[in-house]
């Protein structure tokens, strides 16, 4: 069993207590995380919970006064089956309770309860309880405070090795410390402190934060860090710093919405700098060296956007051109074709004009001819998108040659020839599909 102050495993007085010390890195807590929260202003009102195995997951969130637009006065009771194999034995399934309830300053006061699924039985009434406490109307104030409670002290009450409780206290901003308060022992404990502190915040986390701005494969966005680590506040815009880096590994580049997540993530940043120099986990130093990196970041890859998207426009106007070639050569060819039916001998003697009658009077010419043209401007458009010019394109076939045979002299004669000859079985075989 693990010894903690008498506050810490007094959750009842922590509810109503305000400490003024409550944020400090002290004792009381054993790591830190952040939920992330652009506003600096989390709703507790839409806590639901989001992480666990399908019907599994219920959610009981109270508010004392409905009409005041506030933190203040919530209690949450949140349920649900969560699979997380961190064990060496059992199928890795975890009964979850979520118990907490709002502090006269705003912050969210609580316990995540683990216990293994296989076992649940022996917790029957305490999830009684929990539907108890969720089938109460929201006007029903005193009933309510009366089921929570209950349920809490049934919770706290329990004793088994494997039944662990982690006291948690988080603020308006998103800062959330955590520290195991029991469960295991030293020889037969199946999950470590940093596992379940670690799992009780994603939990608490997903349970106020959706996806916005990452990928659903990013979700360690944010993750918790000892409250003893030198610049613990630093470590936590880390863990961001790092996301960018998943997020641009993990999205393809040419995603419509990377600008968005990046956008995003530096918010986040931002939102999380100043949360850090408010609960004093960051020095006034520090924190202008971050704004100062997020601000350098944010120009950085807005130049890169600015690049894509000129790169776009010239790709764009490429296409138009691209187009009007098309409908020109159509409108000047065509009437050619037409003119030579009409036209006397000198014309129809013309070998142009003679050429482009035998594709105009065949049906199989006329669409092979269709094909080509269409094949040309798809063919620009690629070289247009990808290399952006022809000199680029042929910069990159003579760097490949360059790859195989190392030598830069005897690379530009094998790509030259390489062009040549199939320049040259391209002209032949439309010449015997043409003129034949």
């Amino acid at each position: 069993m693990h010894s903690k102050p008498p506050h810490s495993s007094n959750l009842e007085n922590s509810l109503d207590v305000v400490h003024d010390d409550v944020f400090d890195a002290s004792s009381d807590y054993q790591y830190v995380g952040w939920v992330p929260c652009v506003t600096g202003q989390i709703c507790y009102g839409f806590a639901e919970s989001n992480l666990g195995l399908d019907d599994t997951k219920f959610s009981a969130v109270f508010k004392e006064f409905k009409n005041i637009r506030s933190c203040n006065k919530h209690q949450i009771a949140l349920i649900s089956i969560v699979n997380w194999k961190d064990r060496s034995q059992g199928d890795g399934l975890w009964q979850v309770f979520l118990v907490a309830r709002t502090d006269k300053d705003s912050n969210l006061v609580g316990s995540v309860f683990i216990y293994p699924k296989e076992k649940r039985e022996k917790i029957q009434d305490k999830i009684a309880l929990f539907h108890q406490l969720r089938s109460h109307d929201g006007d029903d104030i005193n009933g309510i405070n009366e089921n929570f409670s209950a349920l809490k002290n049934e919770l706290e009450l329990f004793s088994d090795k494997e039944f662990y409780q982690i006291n948690f206290q988080m603020n308006e901003s998103g800062i959330a410390r955590f520290s195991v308060i029991k469960g295991g022992d030293n020889q037969e404990k199946q999950l470590d402190d940093y596992v379940l502190c670690r799992q009780s915040f994603y939990y608490l986390k997903f349970s106020l934060h959706k996806h916005k701005h990452h990928p659903d494969n990013v979700d360690s966005l944010t993750t918790i860090h000892p409250l003893t680590e030198p610049n613990v506040g630093r470590s936590l815009v880390f863990d961001l710093k790092q996301s960018l880096i998943d997020i641009k590994r993990s999205q393809d580049v040419s995603s419509n919405n990377r600008e968005f997540n990046f956008s995003g993530i530096t918010s986040y940043m931002r939102s999380l700098i100043q949360a850090c120099l408010k609960e004093n986990l960051m020095t006034k130093s520090d924190y202008e060296d971050e704004l100062k990196f997020v601000s350098n970041t944010e120009r950085s890859y807005q130049s890169l956007i600015d690049k894509k998207a000129q790169e776009h426009t010239s790709g764009f106007n490429s296409r138009s051109e691209g187009r009007q070639f098309l409908i020109l050569l159509f409108a000047v060819l065509a009437p050619w074709a037409i003119t030579f039916s009409l036209k006397g001998e000198q014309l129809q003697n013309s070998f142009l004009s003679k050429l482009l009658h035998s594709i105009y009077t065949d049906d199989f010419k006329t669409i092979v001819f269709i094909v080509i043209i269409i094949l040309l401007y798809l063919f620009r458009s690629v070289v247009t998108y990808r290399f952006s010019s022809y000199s680029n394109l042929t910069a990159f076939l003579y760097r490949r040659v360059k790859s195989i045979v190392h030598e830069p002299r005897k690379a530009s004669i094998i790509a030259i020839m390489t062009l040549l000859a199939g320049f040259s079985i391209i002209i032949a075989a439309l010449y015997k599909v043409f003129m034949a």
